[in-house]
This record gives C-alpha cells, sequence and structure tokens, in this order.
C-alpha cells in the first residue's frame, strides 16, 4: 500500500491510500476531518500535501515547506523558498527518511529538469537580518522572484513579500517613521509622497551599485530634481 495525494475537486484535496496491484483507493481519516479541509482551503498557492504519518502531514505551498500535526492543528514553518534562492514550479515528490530527513523533488522555474533537495533536522539557529516590502498584490509574483535572486547571493538576509498593508494604515506607519523597510509605491502613490522616502545618494556611493543600474530606471525614481 502506498499513500498518495490526489485532488478529486476544486478547492478540495483528499488524501488516499492506494493499493497499486488492485486499482483500488480508500480515502483517509485525516482528509475527511473538517479542521484539516479548512486548513487546505487556507492556501490559494498550494504545491502538494503528504500524509508522512497518522500525525503528521507536510504542507508543501509556494512560499514554503510546513508540517502540520494533525492532532494539534498546529503549522509551523521550516523551510522558505525564496530564503534560499528557489523559485518552485512544481512538488513532484515528499519522503521521510529513516534518518528523520525530509527528501523532495522538485521543479524550479526556468529549470530544465527535476531537482533534489534533503532538509535535515537541526537546533542550529543562524542570526538572520529581515527586510519586509509592501508590494501591491498584482505584483507580489514578480518582487517574489527577484527577491529569491536576492537571497541567493545573500543568504543571511530573510526578505517578507508582504501585500496585505491597507493603504491608509500603510501611510500612518511612514508618517510617524515606521513600517517596511521598502516600498512598492504603486500601494502608495510617488511623487505626492516625496517628505516620505528616504535619499539613496549615499547608499549608492558605499556599495557602487549606481554603476550596475540602468541609468534610464535611476532617474525614473528621482525626485525634486
Amino acid at each position: 500500500m502506498d499513500l498518495i495525494e490526489t485532488d478529486f475537486e476544486i478547492n478540495r484535496q483528499r488524501i488516499s491510500e492506494a493499493n497499486l496491484a488492485t486499482g483500488e483507493l480508500v480515502e483517509l481519516a485525516p482528509s475527511k476531518d473538517e479542521a484539516y479541509k479548512e486548513k487546505i482551503r487556507g492556501y490559494r498557492n498550494m504545491l502538494k500535501t503528504v500524509l508522512l504519518d497518522e500525525r503528521q502531514m507536510i504542507i508543501c505551498t509556494s512560499d514554503g515547506i510546513c508540517p502540520y500535526d494533525l492532532r494539534s492543528r498546529e503549522t509551523s514553518d521550516v523551510y522558505g523558498w525564496s530564503n534560499h534562492g528557489i523559485i518552485p514550479q512544481s512538488i513532484d515528490q515528499i519522503v521521510m527518511t529513516n534518518e528523520g530527513n525530509l527528501a523532495i523533488l522538485y521543479k524550479e522555474v526556468n529549470s530544465d529538469g527535476p531537482l533534489f533537495l534533503l532538509l535535515k533536522p537541526t537546533d542550529k539557529k543562524e542570526e538572520l537580518k529581515s527586510i519586509t516590502l509592501a508590494v501591491a498584490s498584482y505584483n507580489k509574483e514578480k518582487y517574489k522572484k527577484v527577491v529569491a535572486l536576492f537571497q541567493k547571493e545573500y543568504p543571511s538576509y530573510v526578505i517578507n513579500v508582504r501585500d496585505d498593508y491597507e493603504e491608509a494604515n500603510l501611510l500612518t506607519q511612514l508618517g510617524a517613521g515606521d513600517g517596511p523597510v521598502l516600498i512598492d509605491t504603486a500601494i502608495t502613490g510617488f511623487e505626492d509622497l516625496e517628505k516620505l522616502w528616504q535619499p539613496l545618494d549615499e547608499f549608492f556611493a558605499q556599495t557602487h551599485l549606481a554603476d550596475e543600474m540602468v541609468p534610464n530606471v535611476l532617474e525614473f525614481g528621482k525626485l525634486g530634481t
């Protein structure tokens, strides 16, 4: 008997046990549980769900990998794709090894074939610098690709891309000197909020990034000149 994940209906996923010899499918108890079904429906960017045992399942979304405890109904984030420069397209297979490692076969955007990832449990903690980026919802996927490339180059940073900011509250936070570090001005407007934006001339001078930027883009982002 093998455990497989099947999708029979829109907005509903079932986990079934399949007998490969007879082709018989039997839906397992976890996927009949209302709490489970509600949990699954809450993910709009689902890639795959896999039942590991009677207590634990793995939920994979385009954001990351989350173990889900079927008894306590708690979820924990263990692996964010973009933190490691990965932009997943699909998850082909997930297996828990005898050593407790999570083996994942996946396809990445723009990759030629399947890739293999092995996640090992660890208590090691690393200090990460966090940057929050507020974006318009219709731009989120574009930003996520850029963020993944950035974090591949700078693994000590984690960038949180959020599209749940309400404009009035966001402007209030910015006026108080609080809020996200970077903001997509598609949310707030640009020229009429000049007093809120931080000059980047000194930053560009220190990092020499201006030499790597497209001149027309830099000109487009200038104010008061």
